[in-house]
């Protein structure tokens, strides 16, 4: 028997950041082989998970060049990350894995290149998967 599968689970799968990431981890070792997209499913993925970033990347992007215009201790930066992503996800719920998305891949390349490395980052994984 084979099963399709629905947006949320590849976006679980893709966006690690996502709350579903462990169930459809989970779905896709214990349904592997047994487990396909169907064409309508991957077009929704190609068109709006691209969209969904964008949308995250945004406003995570604004935080930073402020940042950079103004710089900050590291240890005041790491409190104001935690405090913008509350706020993001407090003004759109439904966004809050993508924006765990964003911060997440921005706090990995500033710890390894500073403020420029989270705009980067940002901008190069957007741009990767858009293409």
């Amino acid at each position: 028997m084979q099963y399709a599968t629905d947006t949320n689970i590849v976006f679980g799968i893709i966006n690690k950041a996502d709350r579903l990431n462990p169930y459809s981890e989970k779905l896709i070792k214990c349904l592997s082989g047994k487990l396909f997209i169907l064409s309508s499913v991957a077009l929704e993925l190609c068109q709006r998970f691209p969209e969904k970033v964008y949308d995250a990347i945004v406003p995570v992007l604004e935080f930073y060049r402020s940042v950079l215009l103004e710089p900050i201790p590291e240890s005041e930066l790491e409190k104001l990350e935690e405090e913008k992503l509350k706020e993001l996800i407090r003004t759109h719920p439904r966004m809050v894995n993508f924006y765990k998305l964003a911060f997440e891949i921005a706090k990995k390349t500033r710890m390894e290149h500073g403020i420029e490395g989270a705009i980067f980052g940002l901008m190069d994984y957007y741009s990767e998967i858009s293409s």
